[in-house]
């Protein structure tokens, strides 16, 4: 993994959560700003008042664009997870094992240390994992049956 593969999966992510959570921020700032206005209009200095039209409209907000938001996370999860094969096969540069410097004591190089691989040994799991589950999701799964044993007990205990 190079540095150019840490940035531009950290960039995606904070896109990612800018765009699911700007939305709602938004709402909650043009409320707040409005009630404000009309609080000052009015000289009514009620601290609730900017609570509940806040509340209401975040709540209003969240279930109309939920479903965009949630679309947005899972292509984010998606891409993600697509990209773990091609991280996890990718050494990195310093896994290459160096030449001995002079009458310097012979180290083991550090892809021969214990846990050097570790993350790429997880990404690559990770990766077999999601390829599984997109296997198993493409098939069409029939709904989980009651064991025998329970369906026969009838729920009573």
């Amino acid at each position: 993994m190079n540095d150019a593969t840490v940035v531009s999966l950290a960039q995606d992510a904070l896109m990612t959560a800018f765009l699911v959570a700007a939305p709602i921020l938004v709402v909650s700032l043009v409320i707040g700003m409005v009630v404000s206005v009309l609080q000052a209009m009015t000289q009514i200095n009620e601290i609730t008042l900017t609570f509940v039209p806040k509340i209401f409209g975040v709540f209003l907000g969240a279930a109309v664009l939920g479903p965009w938001r949630v679309s947005t996370m899972v292509d984010y999860t998606t891409r993600l997870f697509s990209a773990l094969p091609a991280v996890a096969h990718q050494a990195p540069p310093s896994c290459q094992p160096r030449a001995p410097a002079g009458r310097r004591r012979r180290q083991a190089p550090r892809s021969a240390r214990p846990g050097a691989h570790m993350r790429w040994v997880v990404a690559a799991s990770l990766a077999r994992a999601w390829a599984s589950l997109r296997a198993r999701s493409e098939n069409e799964v029939a709904a989980p049956s009651l064991p025998e044993s329970a369906s026969a007990s009838g729920g009573s205990g």
